[in-house]
């Protein structure tokens, strides 16, 4: 065990690496993760092949089970029930249509905020001009006007 003398704390070994390490030399497969669709679906395959092959039997006992005793004893979740794999699914599911209609309320608020901003800027580039074209002109009337200015004298 490795000692942490800054603060007198006892670090815990990790034994995982170690396990993962020797699971690949002895079979050549590495420890990634598994999705768990993946996962959910070689169970439902794994429930099917015991039932049909052994029935009910409570002394039943394979490889797949041995491993997941291993990895309750090292302290470890195991992934092995369908309702609970098939509940997380569901989840990562509503959690993606969430995400994706949260992503899309705030892209049309964006774009409903540029298109305001673009409006005002021409609104304001449209104004100056014609103030600055105001000014060169002058105070000028129209001919309606000077008709009508004639037309009272």
């Amino acid at each position: 065990m490795k000692m942490d003398l800054d603060f007198g704390d006892v670090i815990k070994p990790d034994f995982q690496k170690h396990f993962d390490e020797e699971r690949f030399v002895r079979t050549g497969k590495s420890n990634k993760k598994i999705s768990d669709r993946h996962l959910l679906k070689e169970l439902k395959q794994r429930h099917k092949f015991v039932e049909k092959r052994f029935g009910n039997r409570a002394n039943f006992m394979d490889e797949h089970m041995a491993d997941n005793l291993k990895q309750k004893m090292q302290g470890r979740k195991v992934k092995t029930d369908l309702k609970f794999l098939k509940k997380k699914l569901k989840q990562k599911h509503k959690q993606k249509v969430k995400s994706q209609r949260e992503w899309k309320a705030r892209t049309k608020r964006k774009e409903f905020g540029r298109t305001k901003r673009m409006q005002r800027r021409n609104e304001n580039i449209a104004s100056y001009q014609q103030g600055k074209i105001s000014k060169r002109i002058g105070p000028r009337i129209t001919a309606q006007q000077a008709i009508a200015e004639a037309s009272n004298m």
